[in-house]
């Protein structure tokens, strides 16, 4: 049940839960990338 006004239905346009979720899961993507790269710098052979 949501509060919010009923977004208009466009087959192309994907749904706003999941472009956050897409957000969320690359945010963590990338987090874990940048640490990998500074920890291969930092502590490189």
């Amino acid at each position: 049940m949501s509060y919010l006004p009923q977004e208009p239905k466009d087959p192309k346009k994907p749904s706003t839960t999941r472009v956050v979720l897409w957000i969320a899961v690359a945010g963590v993507a990338l987090y874990s990338i940048i640490q990998g790269i500074i920890g291969v710098v930092a502590h490189g052979s």
